[in-house]
């Protein structure tokens, strides 16, 4: 699967997510994230019905910051002059 980044048209999407679907959302325009590691981004919630629900406008914009954060790192093999 790839995870290239997409821009979101925010009028299409719902207005508020719970974690589960906000977690699919980052993950299929972002990158990889489980919906138990957005327990822990410093999000607004709301409770309704018994599940959190999350702005996705704020969600995407979280997302996006963590990725621009985010180092860029070479990979490869090392060769024995580097080692």
């Amino acid at each position: 699967m790839s995870y290239a980044t997409v821009t979101p048209n925010l009028p299409d999407l719902p207005p508020r997510v719970d974690r589960r679907t906000g977690a699919e959302l980052v993950t299929r325009l972002l990158f990889p994230v489980s919906h138990r590691t957005l327990e822990a981004w410093p999000l607004t919630t709301q409770r309704v019905n018994g599940k959190a629900v999350i702005p996705t406008a704020e969600l995407l914009a979280h997302a996006q910051s963590l990725l621009d954060a985010a180092p860029a790192v070479r990979g490869g093999r090392r060769t024995k002059t580097a080692a």
